[in-house]
């Protein structure tokens, strides 16, 4: 059985979360997002765990300015405990602009839509902002037929995305 997350008890926030995560040279993260343990020059695969807690290493992310930036892994089970400290993390003040990068994630499962609804729901009501990009055309097309593209602000690429938050768009 793996580790309790630390953000379930309260010892660990998102911030810890980024503030762990050194993105390296090859875009995989080179610390465990959970514990802080080296994972080696290659980790990030899917469904890789930490060799010392166990954990999935499910995201990477990095700031630019004052956006957060979290690439999403194509893992549901970890997009889902991502996109529930992500909420914490919104409502608690701690992050004010998100960017929720899928990297061209084909799909996801309609209880993550849920949790997305929810979390933009609760960045709006904080007076945050979200934005998606990198969406695969399968998820747009998803977005498209439930008009969840009238609640959320999608963008073809990371940069789209950056500029539209220096623009207030």
């Amino acid at each position: 059985m793996s580790p309790r997350p630390p953000w379930e008890d309260g010892t660990l926030s998102f911030n810890d979360l980024i503030d762990r995560r050194d993105a390296a040279p090859n875009g995989h993260p080179d610390r465990c997002p959970v514990c802080g343990t080296p994972v080696g020059p290659s980790p990030g695969q899917d469904s890789e765990p930490c060799p010392s807690c166990g954990h999935l290493l499910w995201f990477t992310s990095e700031r630019e300015g004052d956006v957060t930036v979290v690439h999403l892994s194509n893992n549901r089970v970890a997009l889902m405990e991502l996109l529930e400290l992500l909420d914490h993390a919104v409502l608690d003040g701690l992050v004010g602009k998100l960017l929720l990068d899928f990297g061209g994630i084909q799909q996801v499962s309609s209880a993550a839509l849920g949790r997305l609804v929810k979390l933009v729901s609760h960045a709006h009501s904080v007076r945050g902002s979200l934005k998606l990009c990198d969406l695969h055309s399968d998820m747009r097309q998803v977005f498209r037929i439930t008009r969840l593209d009238s609640i959320f602000s999608l963008y073809d690429t990371r940069d789209d995305a950056l500029a539209a938050f220096g623009s207030g768009a």
